[in-house]
């Protein structure tokens, strides 16, 4: 993870790093905790960091995860993580960020692949991208944060790279078959 200080852009600066122990492929910020997702050749996790002080970040924890972690997004205390390599989506709740405790797991029971590779939340929804085919997107209640309901889902043969949601509007993209597509859009 590079700290960059960006308050000049016209002169931005790298601050301090933090090595994740692999690829760092995802980053997230809450306030002073930045998680970031890491794939490596023994799997990956996450490691969740305080930045409070940004020239001095400390490492609080790091969390092993089959296949490691694609992508993830911080919610209410919890990290949703989407793993790309392993099957579903794993649940931490990150109250105390020094001792992260997995608390959930949703498997996709839809026909998809369950092969998540992003995953968007708001307002206690949660919208999975499922990449293979056959994949799409599904949308989840997370009205109980650790247990994740699929609500509904749309199929999209050539898979779903990313979804988000905007004004009762769910705007997503397809992983594979070129480049060529419309954007999709579903009204909630």
């Amino acid at each position: 993870l590079y700290i960059v200080d960006i308050s000049q852009p016209s002169n931005m600066r790298k601050v301090a790093e933090v090595a994740a122990g692999g690829s760092a492929l995802d980053v997230k910020v809450d306030g002073d905790m930045a998680v970031v997702g890491v794939r490596s050749e023994s799997g990956g996790g996450v490691v969740v960091i305080d930045v409070s002080e940004p020239s001095m970040p400390q490492v609080l924890a790091r969390v092993s995860q089959p296949g490691g972690v694609h992508n993830l997004f911080l919610y209410k205390e919890r990290a949703y993580l989407a793993h790309a390599n392993a099957p579903g989506l794993t649940v931490l709740d990150l109250r105390d960020p020094s001792m992260p405790v997995q608390t959930g797991h949703w498997d996709n029971d839809t026909g998809f692949s369950n092969v998540v590779h992003d995953v968007f939340i708001r307002d206690d929804l949660a919208f999975v991208s499922d990449i293979a085919d056959p994949g799409g997107l599904v949308i989840l209640d997370l009205t109980d944060l650790d247990n994740p309901v699929t609500i509904s889902s749309v199929a999209v043969p050539e898979g779903t790279h990313s979804a988000w949601y905007e004004k009762n509007h769910v705007y997503f993209n397809q992983e594979f078959g070129g480049w060529a597509r419309l954007l999709r859009v579903v009204d909630l």
